[in-house]
């Protein structure tokens, strides 16, 4: 039996698609578990009508607590041998669970993962990874290290796990890296893992325009502190360049958004001093290693603390990136 989570909240409009393409599977033994985290708009009624309609259905209510919470709600009501996520705005091919289950058991795997497609104004991407085999905690904890930033890596939904092996919840301090923060601490039990190169899951994502009206969540930098750590005692005997990156892209990259969303110079610098005070963070910093001058400069800013320096690199950022989604509003309109 497999289990399939769905964290819901608000997605009346997306539902049907997500819990169809399920229904739809050519593996018999799959278990539907529909967790709606609180929604105020009628997916909590279509969970009741679909667990109602098909016995491999349950639906499962609970207080909005975030899409970790939600994740670790099915966790404790799946029943499946094996496990995946599905999110409610996404769709999947109708051979996800049967290509996943058949690669778990062919190698006796731990772990396999696929593919995705990404949908984004009527175009479509796939990422997907070389098929090959890690055939022990030595291999995974390598090729982690030197595939860091592959953006099929993180991802939960693509990939297909063993409830036997799971002793790990989804952290919601670590949002928005919670998946990666999930599947660094699965990867570490792991002795096999699989990769197959088909692109089975499918990412349906809505364009933005030239909104700025979109902003981080609260403690987004703690999340990414979080990962950072998690990722670094894993993969301590390893170079560790592409993890550091990924904690200070994400620390600078939420500063200029704040920049973008007009917050004042006081918020900025007390945000700044936070980072820079920052013991973890530092470490990070005096791991990265870039090569554009810029970059350069804005990391030497860091190391000294000179905020002023710090503030007008990020503003010069914030402005052009502002720039390209008023660019991009304008083309589609």
């Amino acid at each position: 039996m497999v289990s399939v989570i769905i964290p819901i909240y608000n997605r009346e409009d997306t539902l049907p698609r997500c819990v169809d393409s399920l229904l739809a599977q050519t593996y018999p033994e799959t278990e539907i578990v529909l967790v709606d985290d609180g929604s105020t708009d009628r997916s909590p009624q279509m969970c009741d009508d679909y667990a109602r309609a098909h016995d491999n259905i349950r639906a499962v209510h609970r207080e909005n607590g975030g899409i970790s919470a939600a994740r670790n709600t099915g966790m404790q009501n799946m029943t499946g041998e094996y496990y995946t996520f599905v999110d409610a705005d996404d769709y999947v091919d109708a051979q996800l669970i049967e290509k996943l289950v058949t690669a778990m058991e062919r190698d006796g795997s731990d772990l396999v993962m696929c593919g995705h497609v990404i949908i984004k104004d009527g175009r479509r991407e796939n990422r997907a990874p070389q098929a090959m085999t890690l055939s022990s905690q030595e291999e995974i904890v390598a090729f982690i290290a030197s595939h860091y930033q592959d953006k099929y890596i993180p991802l939960t939904c693509t990939k297909l796990y063993k409830k036997s092996l799971t002793t790990v919840d989804f952290d919601k301090a670590a949002s928005p890296g919670e998946d990666y923060n999930f599947n660094i601490v699965y990867f570490s039990q792991a002795n096999k893992i699989t990769m197959i190169p088909d692109a089975l899951y499918y990412f349906y994502c809505i364009s933005t325009g030239g909104s700025l009206t979109h902003v981080y969540k609260e403690g987004y930098y703690e999340g990414m502190r979080i990962l950072y750590q998690t990722s670094a005692s894993y993969l301590r005997n390893y170079d560790l360049s592409l993890v550091a990156y990924r904690f200070y892209k994400s620390a600078i990259a939420f500063l200029v958004k704040q920049i973008m969303m007009g917050y004042d110079r006081a918020k900025l610098m007390e945000y700044l001093k936070k980072i820079c005070g920052d013991a973890v963070f530092q470490t990070a910093v005096s791991q990265v290693r870039v090569g554009s001058p810029a970059e350069k400069v804005l990391l030497a800013a860091l190391k000294r603390k000179q905020y002023a320096v710090v503030l007008q690199l990020s503003r010069l950022r914030a402005t052009q990136k502002t720039a390209q989604l008023k660019k991009l509003a304008n083309t589609e309109a």
